[in-house]
């Protein structure tokens, strides 16, 4: 039910403006950068995903008109054309295989192709790869670095083949390749100095409508947030650079996703104890609360919130969501969505760890399946050609390809 719409304040919207005056020497056009309130020093988190878990984040040098864009033809790298290594660790239903599709990356965090069939690969420290499989052996034999010099990078959105939207610690920027070489020439931030603690911007996505969509954690685990942007999801118009809150009251969504009709779906990480909540999947509409805070005892019980339309465990960590509809799936398996579960920071091996799927039923349930378990921590997961998964394990820095058994 739509209970509460929230706005940016005027007040924040001016204070975003008059930061870029106040912090940055750069000579920009006044529509060129959107200011967001002061970042927050980080804490460390119990049960989120790594942009939770920050450890040390690099310190955020004051921004540039443009961040460094990759090095060109020499950070590219051959690999060698092999089929890719059956995975004998993922333990999967009947009729589909795991493969290594990709080895030796440093915590990946986000993953999606292109539309000329690169598959982009996000790594937590920053780094933005390109992957091609040439000659169709179901292996990378290509890997080119896109973008570089990015600070704990969650999350990209795919524009183009030469333009990607890239979601990095407090910041949104477009990363633009422009002379074809399949490296970015020039980073230039979008939005800068975002809220960001306990968790960051994470999952970013574009929306039917042009704008782009993206998730806004919370500073804290349990708290009343005073920033007016946190815990929320976002529409940011990318040409007048305006934001708004879209929906509120989501401790930390990590990943979102629009289906073909248009709706928009996103995971939640829910709180740790002393409220310990669940972890859900939400269809997200606009001006809707979600509940979030949910055991702040100076914060009266929120009426009408929008119930989660699927839980999903406590301390699952419910992180990487595509939407996959193919024929050439099972139809149990198809029309729903593929969910990672990234798992428990205690390490407990029956939380977490694992894909399910979630079909979406004709009168608009949802039901829960189990589908790959033995991963590491796999943290985001998405859909290529021939209806195969592709999944990127955080902690064993492998993407993993899920399809048909070898012949």
């Amino acid at each position: 039910m739509l209970t509460r719409a929230i706005a940016i304040p005027l007040a924040l919207l001016l204070s975003i403006a008059l930061a870029g005056c106040m912090t940055s020497s750069e000579s920009e056009p006044e529509d060129a950068t959107v200011e967001a309130p002061a970042v927050a020093e980080p804490v460390p988190a119990e049960n989120d995903v790594p942009g939770a878990l920050d450890t040390d984040p690099q310190a955020e040098t004051e921004a540039e008109s443009s961040l460094p864009a990759a090095d060109a033809p020499e950070d590219a790298v051959a690999v060698p054309a092999e089929p890719p290594p059956i995975a004998n660790e993922i333990e999967l239903p009947p009729g589909f295989a795991a493969f290594r599709w990709q080895e030796e990356l440093s915590q990946p965090t986000a993953l999606a192709f292109s539309p000329d069939g690169r598959l982009f690969v996000a790594e937590r420290g920053g780094k933005l790869w390109s992957f091609r499989d040439l000659d169709g052996n179901g292996a990378a034999d290509e890997r080119v670095l896109f973008a570089d010099g990015l600070t704990e990078l969650l999350g990209f959105a795919i524009l183009d083949d030469a333009r990607v939207y890239v979601s990095d610690r407090g910041r949104i920027s477009l990363a633009e390749d422009l002379d074809g070489d399949g490296t970015a020439d020039i980073v230039t931030p979008l939005i800068r100095a975002l809220p960001s603690g306990r968790h960051q911007n994470n999952g970013i996505a574009l929306g039917p409508d042009g704008r782009l969509y993206l998730t806004l954690g919370s500073t804290c685990n349990e708290c009343v947030e005073d920033n007016g942007v946190s815990a929320s999801i976002l529409a940011l118009n990318l040409d007048s650079l305006q934001l708004e809150v879209y929906a509120s009251g989501l401790r930390n969504s990590y990943d979102l996703v629009f289906t073909p009709d248009g709706s928009l779906w996103a995971t939640d990480n829910g709180s740790d104890p002393p409220c310990a909540t669940p972890d859900e999947l939400n269809r997200i509409t606009s001006a809707t609360h979600y509940g979030w805070p949910y055991c702040e005892e100076e914060v009266p019980p929120f009426e009408n919130v929008q119930e989660p339309a699927l839980e999903l465990g406590l301390h699952t960590s419910a992180d990487g969501l595509v939407w996959v509809d193919s024929p050439l799936l099972p139809p149990e398996l198809s029309g729903g969505f593929y969910i990672a579960l990234f798992g428990a920071n205690s390490g407990d091996p029956e939380i977490g760890k694992r894909v399910q799927f979630a079909k979406l039923e004709a009168d608009g349930s949802l039901t829960l399946r189990e589908f790959a378990t033995g991963f590491g921590n796999p943290l985001d997961v998405t859909v290529g050609p021939g209806a195969n998964l592709y999944v990127a394990d955080f902690s064993r820095g492998v993407i993993y390809r899920i399809g048909a058994p070898p012949e």
